[in-house]
């Protein structure tokens, strides 16, 4: 999908940014650079996905006029879950490259492909939403399988994954969720995806803000 393409260009752009700074700063403790090149892409997108989410009645509508089906509507969110979490291990995708780690970038992406094609064989009889499941659920799998092996070769520290602002960043899309399928006024929903926007925001710059 058009959308996932475009978060995925801005990593790309970030990266070109920030993986010379990363190589120059290889050998110091910057835990600001490292805040920022894990958490900049995936904030860019948990913030762009809110209106996204709360409005997929509407922007579906500029592929065409159709019935919209609940279906359809999942499988665009699992899509632009899917975003959010590649947004995330663009972060740990950088550092792995500085670390010259990129044979095991090799075998992981090998293993996330298996884990995808086993997913997508279970889940074909639901179709499109069988298979933009399989797309999230088999990057979820496959970050969690190798959160280990982050931790153990310092290429991100667990308490930049496990900490209070990151928890409360990933109920964001559930919540912008919620508000899609059980709020029928658009005023209402426009307050909320406001609100929603506005918190996020500030819980990003908490985020990245050094801890002294």
């Amino acid at each position: 999908m058009q959308w996932s393409s475009i978060f995925t260009q801005v990593s790309v752009v970030l990266g070109a940014v920030l993986i010379p700074m990363l190589a120059a700063n290889k050998d110091k403790n910057n835990e600001l650079l490292d805040r920022i090149n894990f958490y900049s892409s995936w904030l860019f997108t948990i913030i762009c996905t809110v209106p996204l989410i709360i409005f997929v009645d509407l922007f579906v509508r500029i592929y065409g006029k159709f019935n919209l089906t609940s279906d359809f509507k999942v499988s665009v969110i699992f899509v632009l879950f899917s975003a959010i979490l590649t947004s995330f291990k663009g972060g740990v995708a950088r550092k792995i490259i500085i670390l010259n780690l990129s044979w095991f970038s090799v075998l992981s992406n090998l293993g996330w492909a298996f884990i995808f094609v086993a997913l997508t064989w279970k889940t074909k009889k639901y179709g499109a939403v069988g298979i933009t499941g399989a797309l999230f659920f088999s990057q979820f799998i496959h970050f969690i399988i190798t959160i280990p092996y982050f931790l153990k070769r310092k290429i991100i520290d667990i308490s930049m994954i496990f900490n209070i602002h990151v928890l409360t960043l990933i109920f964001v899309p559930m919540i912008s969720i919620y508000v899609s399928f059980r709020i029928d006024s658009l005023i209402l929903k426009a307050i909320a995806c406001v609100v929603i926007m506005v918190f996020s925001v500030f819980k990003s710059i908490d985020l990245i803000k050094i801890r002294k």
